[in-house]
């Protein structure tokens, strides 16, 4: 038999708590998700996926629970709220409407007390080495249940200055379907976001602060989190991507895929507004296809072409002579500008959304100060679709070499590896040292 000092086979259990179905990714934090699920599970983790109806924005259902487990989980298991949750839920609505005052991050709005309850109880039965929560806003369920688990928390915005860049925004937009021309000229000038106060900023500090180890989509905002607490340990993990080797004509048009949020529909009012007049004075007829949930939000305009929602983006991808990104708010990391890149198409964006990605300058895209400089890109992009090529191939090779699923497993086998686990394998003594480190 083993002693404490020897080495015994044991894969590292993970609780992954996301709010949301990932399946299949449709927006940004739903690719992140399910990048660490398969990273965990590649690193020889066993993960048990859990999540809840309460705020998830796509349905869950057999399909997705099915695909999950066929994605190597262990479990998939889905809170359904109680009748008591859900007037939590509307009485807080209701209360902080009033007040005209946004409903605090980590509060029994997003973690009521039957979602508590209930993953307390996973925790209790599963008994995890590691309790993987994303977002702030449920920090709340890593409570005292969770004092013999190491607790890790991922985001993929910082609530804090994401919600008031959106709140900024939205202030500012006319009811949907949005006509370009009806916006106020504030929104599209590039200082829009210059002089705001970000008030809940220390209190989603204590939050990470409360987890031993945070996951930082960017160096930036973990030198940010490094500064304004004292326990957590950072580790940076960008957002990265499968490469697709695919035949790149680059004959077709620009495209701009979108998400889910006001930052795109912002970009788009920019494109419109600002950008393709200039374009239009030295070029016939350019044209930009946009995809994503911005299509529903928005009117067509002139050399606009709204796709809306496309399964496969693949053949698009394909065919497009290059990506473009004119969003100057947000936080985190701009995913489409990654998956362009890993598609073999250059990317023009200007410098608030490229900063945070890997794109360079003049190798693999173009980057803009403004409206005149974004222009001047594409307008070079869709004059030589050989420096289309070239820099596509750059961006391609960037993402194999730099922001590919080994980086993914990289900086998770770093977590593990600080945790105490060896390669698969943790002694029993180390285990129990772990455990009482934590408790």
């Amino acid at each position: 038999m083993a002693n404490n000092h020897e080495t015994a086979k044991i894969s590292p259990v993970v609780l992954d708590f996301f709010p949301h179905n990932p399946y299949p990714p449709r927006t940004g934090a739903h690719h992140r998700c399910m990048q660490i699920i398969e990273g965990l599970r590649d690193l020889g983790c066993k993960v048990f996926f859990c999540s809840s109806t309460l705020f998830s924005e796509t349905t869950w259902n057999t399909d997705a629970r099915n695909e999950l487990l066929k994605a190597g989980l262990s479990d998939v298991l889905v809170h359904e709220p109680s009748w008591h949750d859900l007037k939590v839920q509307v009485l807080m609505s209701r209360s902080y409407k009033k007040l005209k005052r946004p409903i605090p991050l980590d509060s029994i709005y997003y973690t009521p007390p039957g979602l508590r309850r209930w993953f307390s109880r996973l925790v209790h039965r599963i008994r995890p080495d590691i309790v993987l929560i994303n977002y702030a806003y449920w920090g709340a369920l890593a409570g005292k249940g969770c004092r013999r688990s190491i607790k890790v928390i991922d985001y993929h915005d910082i609530l804090s200055i994401n919600r008031v860049m959106r709140r900024a925004i939205m202030q500012h937009l006319p009811p949907t379907p949005i006509d370009a021309e009806d916006v106020e000229e504030a929104v599209v000038t590039e200082d829009f976001f210059s002089g705001l106060n970000f008030p809940e900023l220390e209190n989603e500090m204590r939050i990470f602060d409360r987890f031993d180890y945070t996951l930082c989509i960017t160096s930036h905002e973990a030198e940010l989190i490094n500064d304004r607490t004292t326990r957590t340990k950072t580790i940076t993990l960008p957002v990265t991507m499968k490469t697709y080797p695919m035949r790149n004509t680059y004959k077709g048009p620009a495209l701009f895929p979108t998400g889910p949020n006001p930052f795109n529909v912002q970009g788009y009012v920019y494109l419109v507004r600002k950008v393709l007049p200039l374009v239009r004075q030295v070029m016939e007829n350019p044209l930009i296809v946009v995809t994503g949930s911005c299509c529903e939000q928005v009117q067509p305009a002139t050399g606009i072409e709204l796709a809306g929602h496309i399964n496969d983006m693949r053949t698009l991808y394909a065919d497009a002579g290059f990506v473009v990104c004119p969003i100057f708010g947000g936080t985190g990391q701009q995913i489409k500008i990654v998956e362009a890149m890993a598609n073999g198409l250059p990317v023009v964006a200007l410098r608030r959304a490229a900063e945070a990605t890997p794109l360079e300058h003049g190798i693999s895209g173009w980057v803009a100060e403004d409206a005149a400089g974004f222009a001047e890109g594409m307008v070079r992009l869709w004059r030589d679709r050989d420096l289309c090529r070239s820099m596509g191939e750059e961006g391609r090779k960037k993402i194999e070499r730099h922001f590919s699923a080994e980086r993914t497993k990289s900086s998770l086998w770093a977590l593990l590896e600080d945790i105490g686990f060896k390669k698969g394998a943790i002694t029993t003594n180390e285990r129990r040292i772990a455990d009482s480190d934590i408790s």
